[in-house]
């Protein structure tokens, strides 16, 4: 699962054009993935998992986005 995370990643940095650590986004996405399952089976309320999910999302997007100059 951990390679499938990290091969998505270099190919998102490879798309916006940048430089970053990847191991720690790696980290974060398998723990949000270990996180849903584990909480989903638990009986947890889908929103809360929908949210888990989208919070690391925009987490690693955010990683890509480059700089404005303002």
């Amino acid at each position: 699962m951990r390679a499938l995370f990290r091969a998505r990643l270099r190919e998102a940095q490879a798309e916006a054009g940048t430089a970053v650590d990847l191991d720690p986004l790696v980290a974060l996405l398998f723990a949000a993935s270990v996180a849903i399952r584990v909480l989903g089976r638990a009986g947890q309320e889908r929103r809360l998992l929908q949210n888990i999910a989208r919070g690391a999302i925009d987490a690693a997007r955010r990683c890509f986005e480059k700089p404005r100059k303002d």
